[in-house]
């Protein structure tokens, strides 16, 4: 499956270029750009790229919202290009135990190219993801203009996705989400080309990036099922090659699921047979009507309707027809979800952005000027309702700022080949290439082989982080840090904190002393006002639960 995911990724990135190379040559006849109109869109994607980069590179921090499955990403692409094999690994007593990666391999396998070059961090997926959610920016752009609009179309596709607060939000994140619907957005873009003409270069864009966002995450094979009949079924072809087009992108979309069946397995087994239920639908809409998130679709759903309706009467309704169904496939497999979060329908709003610009905006005539104008002022009335929501978004919890920072720093430290970190979970390190990195309860299982090691000339050394916290909910963690505290002496390496909140890297230095008070970490204050970069307890969003720890968070993700 690694080497059928790798040329997924490399078709994917190589048809891409071809496509962009050929709509360039053949301007007039695929896009209908102009000179003048050309160089308008340029301008104009330009501002809205800056626009993009800024709220994804300087709006939200960068941060680690799904606390375990991130670093598992990256260090899953660390070990493929240190080991060549996609592993997630832990120190034991009798040395370094390797065992397979269990999620979809996809986005480590993105993921692995960037390691290479710049090397292990933990920060890396966040990172990438950036660079993705500025890129599915002009894919929006691209895919306006091929389901048949002109520049101010692909203007205000690329202008909604750029300022939509889910998209950026969890752009700042190294969740799989953004990479996915990127991947989707890419694939919408092959279909698009597909129905005016049907060139190699489009057929391979659609066939192998559907294929790669169902290996990032399973659950966009369906949209890609989808778009792939339709763009099959209309694309202007002798009958066996619209059959051999169809089959071919299905195949891929199916072959990159099965690249993530073990958690397609994981999320039956914790969701206890409520995994993928239509039961869910209902439950799961009712968890996007707090005022913020209704307001976000509300928006995209309404814009998309009018758009689709315009798109009807100008008797271009196959492009509406293939975004819209492509859009309903990937909204209904996320809400039948039994631990569903807004962030799953990100595949459903990247094929519904490229229509809401066709509401608004003509094509010919004297009201263009006009037109033109109302589509600038409708992103900024956008920006205006939503402007809430990506103030929300820009608060990120302590917890998880501070979860990624000592980790970041951590991994940076000269520390001696030989040393032993003791962590409740290795992955936060590991992602770093630290190579060794032992459980905390694996730790305290063998008291003696601890305090040999403590004892001896080894390094050994102990994170405080997040697991430590008291009110952490179904986790073990803090009574296994309070063994750690009460037991042994801890000199500070290096700390990080918030407010009163520290989390630290410490050198285990021998027993503590019995009349010496144990160290706290980390120290959290009941109450804390927020603010941007020292956000509160309270801002802590619904994933921080039992689901979101070990096995539990891999289903969830």
């Amino acid at each position: 499956m690694v080497e059928l995911v790798t040329v997924l990724i490399t078709v994917t990135f190589a048809s891409a270029v071809w496509c962009s190379a050929l709509a360039l040559r053949s301007a007039k006849r695929l896009w209908r750009i102009e000179t003048a109109a050309f160089l308008a869109e340029a301008v104009g994607l330009a501002l809205i790229l800056t626009v993009a980069a800024g709220l994804r590179f300087l709006l939200i921090p960068g941060h680690h919202a799904m606390y375990v499955d991130e670093p598992w990403y990256v260090e899953a692409a660390c070990n493929l290009a240190r080991l060549g094999q996609l592993v997630v690994c832990k120190e034991t007593w009798t040395g370094s135990v390797c065992v397979p990666y269990e999620k979809g391999i996809g986005w480590p396998l993105v993921l692995a190219p960037w390691t290479m070059i710049f090397g292990c961090a933990s920060s890396a997926g966040i990172q990438l993801t950036r660079i993705l959610g500025c890129s599915s920016v002009l894919l929006a752009a691209a895919a306006a203009r091929l389901a048949g609009g002109n520049w101010r179309h692909g203007f205000l596709a690329a202008g909604l996705l750029a300022i939509h607060p889910l998209h950026v939000a969890w752009s700042a994140t190294a969740e799989t989400n953004v990479a996915a619907a990127t991947a989707l957005l890419a694939g919408l873009c092959g279909a698009l080309a597909l129905v005016h003409s049907a060139s190699v270069p489009a057929a391979a864009l659609a066939t192998s990036a559907f294929g790669l966002a169902a290996a990032i995450r399973p659950e966009t094979a369906l949209p890609g099922v989808v778009a792939g009949i339709i763009a099959g079924a209309t694309a202007p072809l002798a009958r066996p090659r619209r059959l051999a087009l169809v089959a071919a992108i299905g195949l891929s979309c199916l072959a990159g699921a099965a690249s993530g069946s073990r958690l397609w397995s994981m999320n039956e087994s914790i969701s206890a047979g409520a995994f993928l239920k239509l039961s869910n639908v209902l439950p799961n809409l009712r968890a996007i009507q707090h005022r913020d998130l209704l307001a976000i679709h509300a928006v995209v759903l309404a814009l998309a309707i009018a758009g689709s309706t315009m798109l009807v009467r100008r008797r271009r309704s196959t492009a509406g027809f293939l975004l819209l169904s492509t859009a309903i496939a990937a909204a209904l497999i996320a809400l039948t979800y039994d631990r569903f979060h807004p962030r799953m329908l990100l595949s459903a709003t990247v094929a519904l952005v490229p229509l809401c610009s066709f509401g608004c905006v003509g094509s010919r005539g004297n009201r263009v000027v006009r037109r033109s104008i109302l589509a600038a002022l409708l992103l900024v009335l956008v920006g205006i309702v939503w402007r809430p929501a990506l103030q929300a978004a820009s608060t990120i919890p302590e917890t998880q700022l501070l979860e990624t920072r000592i980790a970041a720093r951590a991994g940076r430290l000269p520390l001696a080949a030989n040393a032993l970190i003791i962590a409740k979970q290795p992955a936060i390190l590991a992602a770093t290439g630290v190579q060794h990195v032992m459980p905390t309860e694996d730790a305290l299982s063998d008291t003696k082989q601890l305090q040999i090691l403590v004892d001896g000339e080894r390094p050994v050394l102990f994170l405080c982080d997040m697991y430590c916290e008291t009110d952490f909910q179904g986790a073990a963690g803090p009574a296994f840090c309070r063994q750690i505290l009460q037991r042994f002496a801890l000199q500070p390496v290096v700390e990080e904190a918030l407010n009163a909140r520290t989390y630290g890297l410490y050198r285990i230095a021998g027993d503590r002393e019995p009349n010496a008070p144990p160290l706290q970490c980390p120290i959290a204050p009941p109450h804390t006002p927020p603010t941007r970069n020292e956000p509160s307890r309270e801002g802590t969003p619904p994933e921080r639960n039992a689901d979101d720890h070990a096995a539990a968070s891999n289903g969830a993700s």
